[in-house]
Parts: C-alpha cells; sequence; structure tokens
C-alpha cells in the first residue's frame, strides 16, 4: 500500500518510479538489439518458441527472454546445418528444445545447459562430428553425464555420447531409448553393454561407430528401420531366440542367423554384399 502524505513525498516516488521505468525501458532496448537476429512464435500471453536464427555468429548466446517474452522453447531444426556455429551458450530459462535443433552443425563443439532445461527431444545432435565438450550448469538435475554420454531422465534418453576415445563402453542402468546417430562417429568404439532397462533403439543410433559386436537386451523391443546399422562390412548382434530382437532381425535379408549358442543366445551376421 502506497501511502503520499505530501507534496515532496510524491515527487519523489515518482522521481524513483521514473528511474525504475527508465533503467527497465534500456534492459529492455539492449536485450532486443543483443537478439535482434531471433525470432519466436507466442505460445501463450507470456511464452514464446523461438523459431529463427538469422545470424552469422561463431559464438552464440540462445536468450530466454525476447521482446517481452519468456523464451522457454527452441524449436526444431532452428540451427541446423549452421556450418558457422562453434559454440552455443543457452541463457537460463529455457526448458525445452525440440528434435534437430542443432542437426548437422558440422563445426560445433561445445555447448551449455542451463540448469533450468527440463526435456529434450529426438536428435539434436545428430551429425555433430565436432562436438567434444558438453557443460551442465549447477544446479541441472534433468540431465546428466555418464562417461561422456548425455542423458535425459525424464524420459531415459541417450541424446549424444562425446567419447570418442573409448573402445567400450557400458550404457548405464535406467536408460530406456537410443537416440538416434547417438553414437555416431564414435570410430574407436569396438563393443557396448547396453542395460537390461533399454528399451527403445532408434533409426541409426550406432551408425558410423566402429562397432563389430554388440549384444541387445531380452527386454528390447522397439526399432526403427536400420536401428543396426554400423556403417561396417561386417558386424555379429547378439540376441535371445524368440525376442523382440530375433524376431525383428529374422525379417532383414542383411543378416544370416546362426544356430544357437545354448544358453538362449544366438548370434546375427551381416552379410557381405558386393
Amino acid at each position: 500500500i502506497l501511502c503520499i502524505i505530501g507534496e515532496k513525498e510524491l515527487i519523489l516516488m515518482s522521481r524513483s518510479w521514473m528511474k525504475m521505468t527508465l533503467s527497465q525501458s534500456i534492459a529492455d532496448w539492449i536485450n532486443n538489439v543483443r537478439f535482434r537476429k531471433y525470432d519466436f512464435i507466442n505460445i501463450d500471453d507470456d511464452n514464446g518458441l523461438l523459431c529463427e536464427y538469422t545470424g552469422k555468429g561463431r559464438w552464440i548466446t540462445i536468450p530466454s527472454w525476447l521482446r517481452d517474452y519468456n523464451i522457454e522453447e527452441i524449436g526444431g531444426s532452428v540451427f541446423a546445418n549452421d556450418s558457422r556455429i562453434r559454440s552455443v551458450t543457452i541463457q537460463n530459462g529455457v526448458t525445452t528444445i525440440n528434435k534437430e535443433a542443432f542437426e548437422d552443425c558440422v563445426n560445433l563443439r561445445r555447448i551449455t545447459f542451463p540448469a533450468s532445461i527440463r526435456e529434450i527431444h529426438g536428435q539434436i545432435f545428430a551429425g555433430c562430428v565436432k562436438l567434444k565438450r558438453i557443460c551442465l550448469k549447477r544446479g541441472s538435475t534433468a540431465l546428466y553425464m555418464q562417461d561422456g554420454m548425455l542423458i535425459n531422465r525424464a524420459d531415459g534418453r541417450l541424446v549424444f555420447c562425446i567419447n570418442r576415445k573409448s573402445i567400450h563402453l557400458d550404457v548405464p542402468e535406467g536408460v530406456k531409448i537410443i537416440s538416434p546417430y547417438a553414437f555416431g562417429n564414435c570410430r574407436r568404439l569396438r563393443s557396448i553393454t547396453l542395460p537390461d532397462t533399454l528399451e527403445q533403439i532408434d533409426a541409426s543410433a550406432f551408425s558410423c561407430s566402429g562397432l563389430n559386436r554388440i549384444r541387445v537386451p531380452i527386454n528390447t523391443s522397439r526399432f526403427e528401420l536400420f536401428s543396426f546399422d554400423f556403417g561396417l562390412a561386417t558386424q555379429t548382434i547378439e540376441v535371445f531366440s524368440g525376442s523382440p530382437a530375433d524376431l525383428y532381425l529374422r525379417e532383414k535379408e542383411r543378416y544370416s542367423r546362426a544356430d544357437d549358442s545354448g544358453d538362449g543366445w544366438v548370434a546375427y551376421h551381416r552379410r557381405n554384399w558386393s
């Protein structure tokens, strides 16, 4: 409750209000000039979705506030195929990144996620062959890194792996989905242990990796076309006899099925076609 007792007090309060308003206006103007190469669409009266970037910068900051709107989401493919981008910092306040947001940013080397991030959809880093550093701000609970693998807790999605030096990797328990191209360009990788919690392997999850042997958990039941495309001439896939993976591979002409090993597991070998 504001009580004005006299003319002097009224003048002082007016000056204070004008000063605060002017400072906010200047801040708004600076922010809008700084991020003038971004555009958004309204989600509601207060929030927006970033839908366009027309800049040419190498080191970019993605705003969480633009022209009086909170920018909560980064739209799909907004930065896709931008070969100029080297580094990305996302401001705190952005909560969602939609599919393919940074797809084929072939020179992207570093990205910093704020603690506000809650959801990541689809293959946001497919084709980011030089990405080698993912930074999570203190307080981040939705995302975590383990052995170079970025994992989204909300849906158990393994988003991307930047560990290109290891010959073997253990995917942690709790991972349910492996995103498209998650292990793309991990050319030194030869073997991988998948958790029993794994339910889904997306298309080209291991494309262009060095994998030559993999064992698919019994409970993994959802596959997309080219889920087992490793980009190699030969490879071995071990599956449990009668499991969804076994039934899936029986229909694929590119694989030949070996006899059961006696412990319930069976190997599929990729055919060598000239």
